[in-house]
């Protein structure tokens, strides 16, 4: 009987420790992600992409007024 209790109590133990375990990791890669994500996004792509569609634009504006000026 001691012996059942003890290995119940012993499973249950290990699977508090997973279940923290996972539950920090999964908090903490979430968090890694979700912050290079957003910096990613927000820095890099949104200055690519602003820059590329202004040089897209200034460029097209030139063409039009060479064209038809």
């Amino acid at each position: 009987m001691h012996a059942i209790l003890a290995y119940s109590l012993f499973l249950m133990l290990i699977l508090v420790w997973i279940t923290y375990i996972h539950t920090y990791i999964h908090t903490y890669i979430h968090t890694y992600i979700h912050t290079y994500i957003h910096t990613y996004l927000l820095t890099y792509l949104l200055t690519y992409l602003l820059t590329y569609l202004l040089t897209c634009l200034l460029t097209y504006l030139l063409a039009y007024l060479l064209t038809y000026l």
